[in-house]
């Protein structure tokens, strides 16, 4: 029988233990593009074989900016998961209720802590009873789901002329490809928040 040897050449022991995915790093503290890009040049001189042109936030596409808001509330949400609904804990639409308004706190606190925005939310939520009857009484166990699924896309569409005339400073850097060099990411990591695209 032959035998057949390949040889994987690896980037870094990450290549190993991680998925294949694409980058998006997030500069803060620099204001135009300009500035991002002599400061890439210094540290990786060969960037634009691997990363697009960085684009202010306001520039971006939808679809980038849906993206980009999509990592950054699951990086900052990870901690909510919010609880099933149980016999013990009462009446279900009083309990779906208090559930709605802890999630509406969280996306504040989001969008707080994240772009220093104050946004209300009132408006999306006010059919919220909407909602809750199509899951009473027997499918509460899918409530959180439901918020995600239901609110979450109203929830970014008010955001987002909040966030395009208010947010000057913020630049978002996409890869190319998956796996651009590891050694340069950590550089990146450095000056800019890198979040992992699945």
């Amino acid at each position: 029988m032959k035998r057949v040897i390949f040889t994987f050449i690896l980037q870094s022991v990450s290549d190993i233990i991680t998925n294949s995915s694409s980058e998006l790093f997030v500069f803060t503290k620099e204001t135009s593009v300009e500035e991002v890009k002599s400061l890439l040049d210094d540290i990786y001189p060969n960037w634009r074989k691997e990363y697009y042109d960085p684009q202010l936030l306001k520039d971006v596409s939808d679809d980038d900016l849906d993206t980009y808001l999509d990592y950054a509330r699951y990086y900052n949400m990870h901690d909510y998961n919010g609880p099933c609904w149980r016999e013990s804990y009462g009446d279900p639409v009083v309990w779906a209720k208090k559930q709605a308004v802890t999630y509406k706190k969280k996306m504040a606190k989001f969008f707080k802590d994240t772009f220093d925005l104050d946004i209300k939310f009132n408006d999306i939520f006010e059919r919220a009873d909407e909602s809750y009857k199509q899951f009473l009484p027997h499918h509460l166990e899918q409530f959180r789901g439901s918020m995600d699924c239901y609110w979450y896309p109203r929830i970014k569409e008010s955001a987002y002329p909040f966030l395009r005339e208010n947010i000057s400073e913020r630049i978002l850097l996409f890869s190319k490809d998956e796996n651009p060099n590891w050694e340069y990411q950590e550089k990146l990591m450095e000056v800019a928040e890198r979040y992992h695209l699945r």
